[in-house]
């Protein structure tokens, strides 16, 4: 190797030209070390007076291990920089690298098919039979007491649902052949049961002198007709009316008591026959 400065042949390790006393460059023409690191690594170098001869020799032969140790040190510094410096596509590219890749969650398909209800919420004073079918044709499913009417927990709707007294909040879903269940309706029934009428009676009171048959009628289905004829309260346990009553000889209270099949029981009706043959 040659000092770049005056052509100098140079000794392995040397960074100073025993020639010219200038130190030699081992970087290209502009780098940061150049300005930073090497000046103040051969400072006391430089102020030095210019030797010749022999006893620069000698001086050079005394600091060749420094000289080695300093270019080891120097080239490590060389290459810790170039790593840290790189490219910026290279910087980019380890950076894109490691971004993390956000995740799409697949589109999933809505089913908006809901139940459709033969009777709306509200209340009633009488027994609903009610019909729920599916808007698309599917399957419903459903349940009495406010909880979750998928396949796994409601009732498969088959045939009308007869909905007695009291409050009986009603949830229903459509389920398709893929399993999949649609809108959740819910509807809230008040069944509040009246007491059925008074009968009806023909004729109504008076004095006969002849057979007389009393008919008795309710305008309440489902209803059963119980009196007796001592004027005291019917009730399940008293005769039962089928057919017209013949009116006893004497003086007489008929009392009447409609109940229906709920329970519920009418006002009691009382009618004065007197029967004088």
């Amino acid at each position: 190797m040659r000092c770049n400065h005056c052509g100098h042949e140079l000794n392995d390790g040397e960074i100073y030209c025993e020639k010219c006393g200038k130190a030699i460059q081992i970087v290209p023409d502009y780098n940061v070390l150049e300005d930073e690191i090497l000046p103040d690594m051969l400072s006391d170098k430089t102020k030095m007076p210019v030797r010749t001869g022999k006893e620069q020799k000698e001086q050079a032969n005394r600091k060749k291990p420094i000289r080695v140790a300093a270019a080891v040190i120097l080239a490590l510094v060389l290459i810790s920089i170039a790593s840290r410096m790189g490219s910026p596509e290279s910087d980019t590219e380890a950076e894109e690298a490691v971004l993390p890749v956000e995740e799409v969650a697949p589109e999933v398909e809505t089913y908006d098919a809901v139940p459709l209800f033969s009777e709306d919420g509200g209340t009633f004073y009488k027994d609903v039979d009610l019909e729920i079918i599916a808007s698309d044709g599917a399957n419903v499913y459903y349940t009495l007491d406010g909880t979750d009417p998928s396949s796994h927990n409601g009732i498969l709707y088959e045939s009308p649902i007869t909905l007695t007294g009291g409050e009986t909040t009603v949830r229903a879903a459509c389920v398709n052949e893929d399993g999949r269940t649609g809108e959740i309706i819910e509807k809230v029934y008040t069944i509040a049961y009246e007491p059925p009428a008074m009968p009806t009676v023909s004729p109504e009171s008076g004095t006969f002198h002849e057979e007389t048959y009393v008919t008795v009628t309710s305008e309440e289905p489902q209803t059963t007709i119980y009196y007796t004829w001592d004027g005291t309260n019917p009730t399940t346990d008293s005769l039962s009316y089928t057919e017209p009553i013949l009116i006893p000889e004497g003086n007489h209270v008929l009392a009447l008591i409609v109940i229906d099949s709920h329970g519920m029981t009418s006002d009691i009706l009382r009618c004065n026959y007197v029967y004088l043959p």
